[in-house]
């Protein structure tokens, strides 16, 4: 949809207020230590092969069979083992010296063509990125593509061609971030890819080498049809071919080791440069957009991030049930975003600050960005806060074209028979659902957790109630929450961040059962042993239910002041204070059909959360079918439970309307939560199903508490309202 003209700032006097950012003390050694690595670490290769071309060609030169039969035989008469002996070191050494110009001559990828952003198509976004980078004296980008990956990027317009011609940059931007991003953080994103066009040398020698650690890397680990070749030998009838086969495929080994080595050495040398690069495009983005947009567009990309194999697998449910794709993908990944859990979003904040800096890691830790952020103290000169897709003109056409792309790249080629329908519908009750998430926290005083939620003490509004014994219990009920608020609200807090913790020693603890090590680390824990997990759970259990007496008290009074609202559109008269009282209290009762069945399927989502959780965990460590088989008797079971629980949750839900469904293919509650049900023993999708079936969950659940909420309000807004009008006319009587 088109927008109006939008008002832009002085862009030249930005321009005169832009100060020039220096490169950082360690920019011009990792450029020499970079640059230095990309010269000597390919003539090293080179130097590999050419060792072995020589070793080849001095054994057929020097050796024969005859020779290597008086060598190890004592006798100069030719045999199969003397041929034999010939054959091998020049026959591994092919190989190898095939196995390393591979890189060189094997056809590169189709990576597709770009979906390129014409100037025609959308001038004023043109227009934005061009006074960006007048302010910050940076070279405009040739040429803007579009996609659909959570992500933007500054890159050589025709690869290894641009290296060598200034300027001759291709910007490339993803739309979910224009969708979920405000104008300023979208600017400081842009201000950082846009700096690194001004990074000239460092940024050429950083493109070659990576492409250098590509070349390696393709050495070390691309299979071919070779391999396939090599493999089918080594098990051939025939003794000589399999001797043969496996010499060469030792050989090939040891050459694949030592270009992992070098692989690893290039990226070590990469990383000194890159995390300097960084620095500085963070530094153009802080001087942007400021530093206070810095953290939170961190945030936004994070949340995006995470949004993102949401979108895709919401996407792969509609292609299976009828071959649809939404038609604009970038709304629905920043829709995701907005209606992550509070507890996903305490998850991706806690492993942002435990990503640390490695030896070969291309960026800096988060930790260390954040805080040259907030050090340097910059207000920022581009302070706009209104919605990025402001910036063009139809951000709808572009969303569709970067989506049919997106698809078209998923499925291989163009999708044909794929009927895209309107993201729309799938998005209509997103608005209401984040005002009715801000409306819950404001009525109740605070945010009840996802995993330990509060539901409505009735399932039907009661009809014939006594309007004032209703008003009478409302404001009773509001007083008690009142008082017991504030304290509820630090205990969700603690409880979020305890039931995070508790889910994690949980799966540690199945993990450990399984028979298998546990990655304290990558959970977030302190290793420790059986025991010492037991005894954690225990004390984070003892502490648990502390804080929820503190929620349940206030929760009870949440419930009984949404009840009692709820109780005045049933209550005799009352169409003459709320006129659409009957619509109203049709609205509530369809909402509220959903909670009983909500209450009796919260304690399966809980398990398949801790199911989940440790079928990823275990999932992760399994790497060939081998290791399959050695778990299966603890996996099979956790995932047949799984497939177990989503048919429950969905007989459970099957006879309930959803008030609150995001697609027409969901009609009820059962097919909205769980959806298709999973292949049998097909442990990937089951994970998948129900990693998906408890973010629906704990989704479809703040939606309708959500909306119960929203009605209560309007309720009490509206009898309050008519009867401060009923009091002036009886005043003016």
């Amino acid at each position: 949809m088109a927008t109006g003209a939008v008002g832009e700032p002085d862009w030249s006097e930005l321009a005169a207020r832009w100060k020039p950012v220096p490169k950082r003390p360690g920019y011009a050694l990792g450029v020499i230590v970079l640059g230095a690595g990309v010269i000597l670490l390919p003539l090293l290769y080179f130097a590999i092969v050419a060792s072995v071309g020589y070793g080849v060609y001095w054994h057929l030169a020097n050796n024969s069979p005859e020779k290597i039969a008086a060598a190890v035989m004592g006798r100069p008469r030719v045999n199969l083992v003397s041929i034999f002996l010939y054959i091998l070191p020049a026959a591994g050494g092919i190989a190898l010296i095939l196995l390393m110009l591979k890189p060189l001559v094997a056809p590169r990828g189709d990576a597709g063509d770009p979906i390129v952003l014409e100037e025609f198509e959308e001038s004023r976004l043109h227009t934005f990125v061009g006074n960006v980078c007048a302010a910050m004296g940076a070279p405009a980008p040739k040429r803007i593509d579009i996609n659909c990956d959570v992500n933007a990027s500054a890159s050589f317009r025709s690869g290894l061609v641009s290296v060598f011609q200034r300027g001759d940059m291709v910007l490339t931007i993803g739309l979910p971030l224009v969708a979920g991003m405000s104008k300023r953080e979208f600017a400081g994103v842009l201000a950082h890819e846009l700096g690194h066009f001004s990074q000239g040398t460092g940024l050429r020698v950083s493109y070659l080498g990576m492409r250098m650690v590509q070349w390696f890397l393709e050495a070390a680990y691309r299979r071919d049809g070779w391999d396939v070749l090599l493999y089918q030998m080594s098990y051939s009838t025939d003794i000589l071919y399999r001797l043969l086969a496996w010499f060469a495929r030792a050989c090939i080994g040891l050459g694949r080791l030592a270009i992992k080595v070098l692989a690893l050495a290039a990226m070590a040398f990469c990383s000194v440069l890159l995390k300097q690069m960084e620095f500085d495009a963070d530094r153009y983005e802080v001087q942007m957009a400021g530093s206070a947009s810095f953290p939170s567009a961190f945030r936004r990309l994070a949340e995006l991030g995470e949004a993102y194999p949401k979108a895709m697998e919401e996407s792969r449910r509609m292609f299976n049930s009828g071959s649809r794709l939404p038609d604009d993908f970038p709304a629905l990944v920043a829709d995701y975003a907005r209606r992550l859990t509070p507890e996903a979003r305490d998850e991706l904040i806690r492993r942002s600050e435990e990503k640390s800096n490695t030896l070969l890691s291309t960026h800096p830790s988060t930790a260390a960005r954040l805080a040259a952020a907030a050090n340097a103290n910059d207000p920022g000169l581009y302070t706009d806060e209104s919605p990025a897709s402001e910036l063009f003109t139809d951000f709808f056409a572009a969303c569709r074209k970067a989506t049919y792309g997106h698809f078209s790249g998923v499925l291989g080629g163009y999708p044909a028979g794929v009927t895209f329908v309107p993201t729309g519908p799938l998005l209509r009750a997103s608005g209401d659902a984040q005002a009715g998430g801000d409306a819950t926290s404001r009525y109740f005083g605070f945010e009840p957790p996802t995993w330990r939620p509060i539901f409505p003490a009735i399932s039907k509004v009661p009809a014939g109630g006594d309007a004032r014994a209703i008003l009478d219990r409302l404001k009773a009920a509001k007083a008690d929450l009142k008082a017991a608020a504030g304290r509820a609200g630090a205990a969700a807090t603690q409880f979020r961040s305890m039931s995070e913790e508790i889910g994690k020693w949980e799966q540690a603890r199945a993990i450990m059962d399984s028979g298998m090590t546990v990655d304290f680390k990558s959970l977030g824990l302190k290793a420790t042993t059986r025991a010492g997990v037991s005894q954690r759970l225990d004390t984070l259990g003892e502490k648990s239910t502390e804080h929820v007496m503190v929620m349940d008290e206030a929760g009870d009074a949440a419930m009984r002041r949404m009840a009692a609202a709820l109780a005045l559109l049933g209550a005799k008269g009352i169409e003459q204070l709320i006129p659409d009282a009957p619509t109203r209290r049709a609205r509530a009762d369809a909402l509220l059909a959903t909670s009983g069945p909500l209450r009796d399927i919260l304690p399966i989502a809980r398990r398949v959360r801790l199911h989940v959780g440790t079928l990823s965990g275990i999932g992760d460590k399994i790497n060939s079918e081998k290791a399959l088989e050695k778990l299966k008797a603890f996996v099979r079971p956790v995932s047949d439970q799984v497939r177990d629980e989503l048919d429950s949750a969905r007989r459970i839900g099957g006879g309930v309307r959803d008030p609150v469904s995001r697609s027409e293919a969901s009609q009820n509650l059962g097919e909205t939560l769980v959806g298709a049900t999973p292949a049998w023993r097909d442990i990937e999708e089951i994970i998948l199903a129900g990693d998906t079936f408890v973010d629906r969950f704990g989704d479809t659940y703040r939606r309708v508490l959500g909306e119960l909420v929203g009605e209560a309000e309007g309720v009490e807004k509206a009898v309050a309202l008519a009867m401060k009008k009923r009091a002036k006319a009886e005043a003016r009587a």
